[in-house]
């Protein structure tokens, strides 16, 4: 998938099974893989609003999503995947994302 072809990372927001899965996996930390902090750090989110992101009351990793909508409305999937999952050794996050951008069905 070309960054000109993936969807708006806003979409995502409209599927709530797939962003589900993504914030399961990125509200909860993996071994040597880096969780949302990392995520955010790489989306260039200073400590203070990780921190306030961390309080949401429907979590980090989806609040996290819709910041980046509204601050970056026309950031593509792509574009968060390899800016801030891939850096964050989140593979598991970028194939789930990566999947949703190419609508290929959930395994």
């Amino acid at each position: 998938m070309t960054k000109e072809n993936s969807k708006l990372l806003k979409t995502l927001l409209e599927q709530e099974d797939v962003l589900q899965r993504i914030c399961l996996a990125l509200d909860n930390d993996k071994p040597s893989c880096g969780n949302f902090n990392r995520v955010a750090q790489e989306c260039g989110y200073s400590p203070n609003e990780i921190a306030a992101l961390t309080k949401s009351p429907n979590g980090a990793t989806r609040a996290l999503i819709e910041a980046l909508s509204a601050r970056k409305p026309d950031l593509k999937i792509q574009e968060f995947i390899d800016e801030a999952v891939k850096p964050s050794k989140r593979n598991d996050v970028a194939k789930l994302l990566t999947d949703f951008d190419n609508d290929r069905p959930e395994e």
